[in-house]
């Protein structure tokens, strides 16, 4: 098998594409002030739909951060359409509009990076809420919220509620179908089930990515990642490497078995796994891409879950030694 080394301390990772993963990137658009990434795909009946962000925010390779347009804060849209599960390619997008009840926070700067996940009432979407009104890019009063999808709407439904004060709430994860057990996972040992968290506190560096996968079984499959520091980039904002595994949940959606990490071989150090779907024996995932394109990957599916193992078998791979302080940044940042 491929593999790809990324630097002294961050280990050797399997890359998709040597299994058979086809890979199609998606780059910059028109729009000198936007630019899309971090896309959600969900199967709404025989339509793949997929679920766009578009933001003003930009980062310089390996430096700084900026807004596109000269704003004081990012802005982002939700832009939504049709995705053909053959040739990946999409069409009928629309800018959605927030509905008026919007939270004021969500109205200033919009709902970042949405799930998408079919309910009785149509397509559901949460996403983040940023505080842009404290003007801090990520602070601990963000939320998430969870919105319907009705026509060319966002229709607010509720903020979620947020179990710890102290963190950053991000990469819930919802199921592709509706559980009576739980509502979303929280971390990979925590479930959210009507307000209150249900398992063990979770303290190591794997974090929440795709919706779940109701398998036969009444098990699940997702995708999770890891975020790894290169001290060789210094303190610039895209200093890290994304690494993705494939998840086993057991029916209560807890995380028993994880595959050895892997990339998608787009030669990024960014590369955030946000969402899959099952199509004639296949996953297509979608992918952003260091917040400035996105890629669209499809891959046989049972590739993947050959290589899942049990959890405590699955050694994480954050050799690079951090400091107190980044470790306790990190931790804050990727709920």
């Amino acid at each position: 098998m491929g593999a790809a080394n990324f630097g002294s301390g961050m280990g050797t990772y399997l890359d998709l594409q040597s299994i058979g993963a086809i890979v199609v990137t998606y780059g910059e658009i028109d729009d000198p002030n936007m630019r899309y990434f971090n896309p959600a795909i969900c199967w709404e009946g025989d339509k793949l739909r997929i679920a766009l962000r578009s933001c003003n925010f930009a980062v310089r390779r390996l430096g700084s951060w900026y807004f596109r347009d000269g704003s004081a804060y990012s802005k982002t849209d939700v832009i939504y359409g049709d995705l053909d599960p053959d040739t990946l390619q999409f069409s009928k997008l629309t800018k959605l509009k927030l509905s008026k009840d919007s939270p004021i926070v969500t109205k200033l700067a919009g709902l970042e990076d949405v799930r998408l996940f079919m309910r009785k009432d149509g397509m559901h979407a949460i996403g983040f809420q940023s505080d842009r009104l404290t003007r801090s890019l990520h602070n601990e009063s963000a939320t998430l919220a969870e919105y319907l999808i009705k026509g060319d709407t966002l229709k607010y439904l509720r903020t979620l509620s947020k179990p710890y004060k102290d963190i950053v709430e991000k990469n819930w994860q919802p199921t592709d179908k509706p559980s009576t057990l739980f509502d979303f996972t929280y971390s990979i040992s925590q479930v959210w089930k009507d307000g209150e968290l249900i398992g063990d506190k979770y303290k190591g560096e794997i974090h929440g990515g795709s919706q779940l996968l109701e398998q036969q079984d009444g098990t699940y499959l997702s995708l999770v990642h890891e975020k790894i520091a290169d001290r060789r980039y210094g303190n610039v904002y895209d200093k890290y490497v994304y690494i993705t595994y494939l998840a086993r949940h057991n029916k209560k959606g807890i995380v028993t078995h994880l595959s050895e990490p892997f990339r998608f071989g787009t030669n990024e150090n960014i590369e955030f796994a946000s969402s899959m779907v099952e199509y004639k024996g296949d996953l297509i995932i979608s992918l952003g891409i260091r917040d400035c394109k996105y890629a669209l990957v499809k891959i046989e599916k049972e590739k993947l879950v050959k290589l899942l193992k049990p959890i405590e078998e699955i050694t994480q791979s954050n050799e690079v030694r951090l400091s107190p302080r980044e470790l306790r940044r990190q931790r804050r940042n990727v709920v």
